[in-house]
């Protein structure tokens, strides 16, 4: 009797252990390469097509607004790090010629607007806060 206990304990406890397995869930950079994602080695940040149309739409709506060309502008642009909360962007240009720029996108709204130096501010504070982090999800120094 106390055989067929220890034996029948042995049982359940393979049983149990088997279960636990760990499964090596790496992706292959041919994958990712790919699925149009790209991420950036030295921040961590991951945008994909969308984000980038994102941010075309925001550099040429102020190129055309400012009448101005891209080779004059230096541009920042912020989000949330997580890409499934990514409807707030806020972006600072400053042109050749010292012209600033300060600019809210919303992307439910598919809105783009102008805001003042205040507004920016508490804006990108507040990023960088869920971000734990100061870095842009992109920018462009093209005046140096």
């Amino acid at each position: 009797m106390k055989k067929i206990g220890i034996i029948l304990l042995l049982g359940l406890f393979t049983g149990c252990t088997a279960h636990h397995e760990t499964k090596n869930t790496a992706v292959p950079a041919s994958s990712i390469e790919s699925s149009s994602t790209i991420e950036t080695e030295e921040q961590g940040i991951i945008y994909d097509v969308e984000d980038s149309e994102i941010i075309e739409h925001i550099i040429n709506t102020v190129l055309n607004n400012q009448d101005k060309k891209r080779e004059e502008l230096d541009i920042s642009i912020y989000t949330h790090d997580n890409s499934f909360q990514r409807n707030i962007w806020v972006a600072h240009a400053v042109f050749s010629d010292n012209t600033t720029a300060y600019l809210l996108y919303i992307k439910e709204a598919g809105k783009l607007v102008e805001i003042d130096k205040n507004e920016f501010d508490g804006k990108v504070t507040s990023i960088q806060k869920r971000n734990h982090s100061d870095t842009a999800i992109y920018k462009e120094k093209n005046n140096e």
